[in-house]
């Protein structure tokens, strides 16, 4: 969805000014590689300009998650975009992202 990838790169652009967001961040060491997870969660009010809104029933936030990986030498940067119906824990929904 083009408009939550939207959002998010312009709030991260702004640093998440003037909007309330939840984050959590983890970092995993194993067998050469280094992976670092940063997980930003927006909830209810700050996601009513979506325009499908009332197609998601339940819809209550939406997510960026972003994986670094460092294997060796070669660094690779990839970010998913959610909508979720969790709220309150950015840990929780990147727990359950990751578990998909």
């Amino acid at each position: 969805m083009a408009e939550t990838t939207d959002f998010f790169d312009e709030a991260k652009r702004m640093n998440f000014a003037n909007v309330p967001y939840r984050y959590h961040q983890t970092m995993e060491k194993d067998h050469g590689r280094i992976e670092n997870r940063r997980c930003w969660m927006v909830e209810e009010t700050a996601i009513q300009w979506l325009d499908k809104q009332d197609q998601w029933p339940g819809l209550a936030s939406i997510a960026a998650i972003e994986a670094r990986r460092r294997i060796g030498k070669k660094t690779t940067k990839e970010t998913h975009y959610f909508i979720s119906s969790l709220t309150g824990s950015a840990q929780q929904l990147a727990e359950a992202a990751r578990q998909h």
